[in-house]
């Protein structure tokens, strides 16, 4: 499939079956900055697991809360005690950068993706620990909780991408399902198709996830 700017979207996670890529709570008033991004056992009219794609140039692409668009789907600095570094949380569009929440999606094969933060080098990933809905938490401040442990279960983060066909590699690989036309993001995005991109493009991606941590070692 081609994911279209403009279209709302459902993740449902490759490893964990079943579990939907999710804003913690339960509506629009919940949605706030640092609000956790978890699994959550996936619904067709969940508008919590509903995310509108907006084209940001050659930066890639903003996902929006359906629920309230003018928050976005981003990656944590550390500044919020409740959400540990590279924590996968909600931000106000106005109070971050394209660094941290503008994506690249790697189309692995079907219509399933990996989400790419391209310019630190971090993939989407669901945590190693089984996933409860009942123990689901919006309070990630450690790394354990970060990667599923205490206070973490069903936690989605940041990660360097893993090998293909390894275990981390499926945590990371996401279906896409389309849920229908959505609500416009303000600034309301157009309607141009993301293609799929040629093998150039996708070399061209890892490549630059190389650079950045090589960067990040020196």
């Amino acid at each position: 499939m081609t994911i279209v700017n403009g279209r709302t979207y459902r993740f449902i996670n490759v490893y964990r079956k079943g579990y939907g890529l999710n804003i913690y709570g339960t509506g629009a008033s919940d949605i706030k900055g640092g609000q956790n991004v978890c699994l959550y056992s996936e619904s067709p009219t969940d508008p919590m697991q509903q995310w509108e794609i907006e084209e940001r140039g050659s930066n890639g692409y903003r996902l929006h809360a359906v629920p309230k668009p003018s928050y976005v789907l981003d990656c944590s600095d550390g500044s919020i005690s409740t959400s540990y570094k590279n924590n996968a949380h909600m931000c106000a569009e106005t109070g971050t950068t394209d660094v941290d929440c503008a994506v690249e999606f790697e189309y692995v094969g079907g219509n399933q993706v990996r989400i790419h933060l391209g310019q630190k080098g971090l993939c989407l990933t669901a945590t190693t620990v089984a996933e409860n809905d009942a123990e689901l938490s919006n309070n990630i401040s450690t790394s354990a909780a970060l990667r599923g442990g205490k206070e973490g279960r069903g936690n989605v983060y940041w990660k360097t991408p893993a090998d293909e066909g390894s275990m981390t590699w499926k945590k990371q690989c996401w279906e896409v399902i389309e849920v229908g036309d959505g609500t416009d993001p303000d600034p309301e995005p157009g309607s141009d198709p993301i293609d799929p991109p040629s093998n150039i493009e996708s070399v061209n991606i890892m490549q630059r996830l190389f650079l950045v941590k090589i960067s990040a070692r020196i």
